[in-house]
């Protein structure tokens, strides 16, 4: 009887070691910061409206561009002119680049804050309470650990520092209320467990005889 409980009492240490010193609530492993290339001039959370204006960033519907009701950008596809339709492989969308809605824009700012300035940002999305079809998107970031400063980015427009974001959306969005509110980390991956890109795709190397090789006479006649 003595051995059965000394071996049940080494069996419950060995799945203590095992299970029990888990963290139950790992850290994630951060995002990369190189999805995208961003200008040297992005010193602040403004400048990302400032790069907006550069590249003549506009707001424009899902369904205009994408034929959808609603489709999420990730970062780079924000920027790209053609990206794979996750809903249809065989399918390209072809679209203008920094141009989409505004859950578009509420990706692509706040990972412009994070991977440039090092903010810890996060997407909320708010509902009109007076038309419930009615939805709107916007980014934030805290540029302390402490949470002291909150970057408000809405559409292409940089809307300064708040105390926190519901002091911003009760300001500005006076009958909305907050209906999911993610971590840009969350609502990325979310994306691109879809299928959606996280890099620019990469270019087959051209099958063409170089200059050099062909300056040497050695190129087929067509």
């Amino acid at each position: 009887m003595k051995n059965k409980i000394l071996i049940l009492l080494l069996l419950a240490l060995l799945v203590f070691s095992i299970v029990g010193c888990r963290d139950k609530n790992p850290t994630p492993t951060p995002l990369p910061t190189d999805y995208i290339q961003i200008p040297e001039y992005v010193t602040n959370a403004d400048r990302i409206e400032y790069w907006h204006r550069q590249v003549g960033s506009r707001w424009v519907s899902d369904k205009d561009v994408t034929g959808y009701e609603d489709y999420r950008f990730t970062p780079v596809e924000f920027i790209l002119s053609e990206i794979p339709d996750v809903n249809n492989p065989a399918r390209i969308i072809k679209k203008t680049p920094y141009q989409g809605d505004c859950d578009d824009f509420a990706n692509f700012n706040p990972y412009v804050a994070y991977a440039k300035l090092g903010y810890d940002c996060y997407v909320v999305f708010i509902l009109n309470l007076g038309n419930i079809h009615v939805a709107h998107a916007i980014s934030y970031g805290w540029e302390e650990k402490e949470k002291l400063n909150c970057h408000v980015w809405d559409n292409q427009l940089y809307r300064g520092k708040w105390s926190n974001i519901e002091s911003y959306i009760n300001t500005n969005y006076p009958n909305w209320i907050i209906y999911h509110h993610v971590t840009l980390q969350e609502e990325l991956t979310e994306l691109f467990k879809k299928g959606h890109l996280e890099y620019m795709p990469v270019k087959p190397e051209s099958k063409r005889p170089s200059k050099q090789v062909c300056e040497d006479e050695a190129c087929p006649i067509n």
